[in-house]
């Protein structure tokens, strides 16, 4: 969990905190900074599930690329003459767009 989620969370209860004592003693001031202290802590919360999620993605997106690495370093050693095929036709296609230009 990132620590952004867990400051919202604290920010959020003393916002709820803030409020309440305002609203038993009429403190309109207190209740504002209530209210200000809880916006500030979903805004910490949002960007912490933001972070986490991002986190996720980016370790989903590295274990498939180790993937992909393996299963093409294991193609080039099972089949070398494919892969140097593969290579050769690439090569000639970006050698084409190249000089389309």
């Amino acid at each position: 969990m990132d620590e952004d989620r867990l400051s919202g969370a604290g920010n959020d209860l003393k916002g709820q905190v803030k409020e309440g004592l305002g609203n038993l003693t009429g403190d309109s001031k207190m209740q504002a900074e209530g209210n200000v202290d809880q916006l500030t802590g979903m805004a910490q919360r949002t960007l912490g599930q933001a972070r986490d999620s991002l986190r996720g993605a980016a370790d989903t997106v590295s274990t498939q690329a180790g993937s992909v690495g393996e299963w093409l370093d294991d193609t080039i050693h099972e089949r070398p003459l494919y892969s140097l095929l593969a290579a050769g036709a690439i090569g000639y296609v970006l050698s084409l767009l190249i000089h389309r230009s």
